[in-house]
């Protein structure tokens, strides 16, 4: 069964992704023939890196398939250090989405992307790192190939994402833009058919016992329990209110979908309930099962007994970063790096 969501993606690795950074290290190591002691590199130049914030890597992806990936060095002289394709999924443009991913991320830092390639691949894609914006320097003394020259090429930020964003989609890569990291997204875990009322657009209340007026303006993953057990879609939080159980009213209760007698049986009269208002619903076509997300991120999703964070790099916070990728959410625009 399929599902409607586009499953070609790309995420920011996070060291604290120990699935990232598994898929990293294999697309890393699986070079090692070609470049004896890239191990080494990667354990004390890279992981390090990433820690610090001196760099980021991207992972691409197709459904459970691991397309290829890039590790950008993010200094005053930007450099991708690092950009692999595995060769089945060669031609579908995924070079031309990390290049632009490596040239956005770098913008902050350096007006210039520079790498350097080993003969053969300078010479059979020469044409193609031009048309990105790229200029052949020459060769420079350092060898990373075994027994072939290596050469520089030089790029200006601000061409190499002019002559790529026309071409990559931010349904496929928005990397860079995951939702997750830039706004709070929250996991709701909601009886089905509140849910279904919720995306109907019926239910406009969710009332809860433990909340924080901190949420406000969070978006939700809305997580349907038994019997469905699927995430259903998402929403935002446009107003956070308590009061003492007795203290609902009427209209409250019913935006909620609830009755005096269910929220009496849910808490006593004197304690306090949150009362969260939704908005912007976004339903998915199709809701997509737990266990279908697990096997086609290739990670342990367990939903939280009430609710819980999407974080940077976590299980959930993957699944904020697909679902704000291809459901059309709107994404708020990038902090100034310079406010």
């Amino acid at each position: 069964m399929t599902y409607a969501i586009n499953l070609s993606r790309a995420i920011v690795v996070s060291p604290a992704d120990q699935y990232a950074m598994r898929d990293l290290s294999r697309l890393v190591f699986e070079c090692e023939d070609l470049y004896p002691g890239i191990d080494v590199w990667f354990t004390k130049k890279v992981v390090s890196g990433l820690s610090d914030g001196s760099r980021v890597a991207f992972l691409a992806y197709e459904g459970m398939e691991l397309v290829g990936g890039t590790i950008l060095r993010r200094t005053g002289n930007a450099k991708v250090c690092n950009l692999r394709i595995r060769h089945q999924f060669a031609g579908r443009g995924y070079g031309t989405g990390l290049f632009s991913l490596a040239a956005r991320a770098a913008a902050p830092f350096s007006s210039e992307l520079h790498f350097t390639a080993p003969e053969e691949l300078a010479s059979t894609e020469c044409s193609y790192f031009q048309n990105l914006g790229f200029r052949l320097m020459g060769a420079v003394s350092r060898q990373y190939r075994r027994g072939q020259s290596e050469f520089s090429f030089c790029a200006t930020v601000s061409d190499v994402i002019a002559r790529t964003s026309s071409s990559v989609s931010h349904d496929l890569f928005g990397a860079e833009l995951g939702c997750s990291r830039l706004s709070p997204w929250l996991v709701f875990s909601i009886h089905q058919k509140y849910a279904e009322q919720i995306m109907r657009g019926r239910k406009t209340i969710e009332l809860r016992k433990r909340f924080s007026h901190a949420h406000r303006g969070a978006r939700i993953l809305v997580y349907s329990t038994k019997p469905q057990q699927a995430v259903v879609g998402t929403a935002r939080i446009s107003k956070i209110e308590s009061s003492l159980a007795n203290e609902i009213d009427e209209p409250t209760l019913e935006s909620a979908c609830v009755e005096r007698n269910e929220l009496m049986r849910y808490v006593s009269a004197d304690q306090e309930v949150w009362k969260i208002h939704l908005a912007d619903v976004i339903p998915l076509e199709k809701p997509i099962p737990l266990r279908w997300l697990s096997e086609s991120l290739n990670i342990a999703l367990r939903p939280p007994q009430s609710f819980g964070l999407a974080t940077p790099g976590s299980a959930w916070g993957r699944v904020a970063d697909l679902l704000s990728l291809n459901c059309k959410i709107p994404i708020p625009d990038r902090p100034n790096p310079a406010s």
